[in-house]
């Protein structure tokens, strides 16, 4: 994941460098942006969803008994999605769809220029509301993979019945979607491609974890998979249960004491 998220920010500062020429290249069509009111303050909006989101999942992580195993799960998937978005990003680049943003290109930095520019996207979390302004990353949404994917596990490492708290998930998921159109930060497909993808990955990766242990014939058809599944899987016992307990005392708490308290 630490990796995955420093090779992301240099190609966002590479592709932000070859941005097409904005007088040339006018913003896409796009069914959905051409008729939502556009909201110049929508990304600090979609932002706070973010981290509302991501606040809440740190705090139930640190009661959840099998935290350890949970976040290990979000770190390698948002670390493949990383890799994957620094790919698409990197082989095609699409015009600006904001036409207020104002874009800083240099075409003709130098490598250690590209470092430090990576280095304050990475320092600053790829959030505007930090600071941090970029152009060119749009095939696929990166805020939108974070809001997708801490959504789902928020809902897959919480018992059933806390129906507000999964309601209160997806509506920040929804809303910062739709906040991430409404301030022109992207494009529609760009946040289609990123939700879509997330969900996929996500099920796909607890599907497989589930199915545990292959048969020789998938172990054979699905090497790489198997191989890092029995690297970060092995000892995990299944099915992972939605238990608390205090951190300190390892006092186990069950779910009826949960909804309880």
């Amino acid at each position: 994941m630490f990796l995955s998220h420093i090779f992301v920010c240099y190609i966002i500062v590479v592709v932000n460098d070859r941005l097409p020429d904005r007088t040339k290249y006018p913003p896409l069509p796009d069914m959905v942006l051409d008729n939502i009111k556009y909201l110049p303050w929508g990304s600090k909006v979609a932002e706070i969803c973010l981290l509302t989101l991501s606040i809440t999942w740190l705090l139930l992580m640190v009661f959840h008994k099998s935290r350890l195993v949970a976040m290990r799960r979000i770190l390698i998937l948002l670390g493949t999605m990383y890799l994957v978005r620094s790919v698409c990003i990197y082989v095609t680049s699409i015009p600006v769809p904001d036409t207020h943003k104002a874009c800083d290109v240099y075409p003709n930095s130098t490598f250690l220029n590209k470092t430090h520019r990576a280095y304050l996207i990475w320092s600053r979390l790829g959030m505007t509301v930090m600071g941090n302004r970029t152009c060119g990353d749009y095939i696929f949404s990166g805020h939108t993979v974070m809001l997708t994917m801490v959504n789902l596990f928020l809902i897959e490492y919480t018992p059933k019945s806390w129906k507000v708290l999964r309601f209160c998930s997806w509506s920040l998921n929804i809303c910062g979607m739709y906040f991430i159109l409404a301030c022109r930060g992207h494009y529609t497909i760009d946040v289609l491609i990123a939700f879509l993808i997330s969900m996929q990955l996500f099920k796909n990766y607890h599907a497989l974890v589930d199915v545990r242990p292959l048969t020789l014939k998938e172990k054979r058809s699905s090497f790489l998979c198997y191989a890092l599944l029995y690297i970060f899987e092995s000892e995990v016992p299944q099915p992972v249960e939605n238990v608390f307990e205090w951190p300190m005392q390892r006092t186990v708490v069950s779910e009826k004491l949960s909804i309880m308290a």
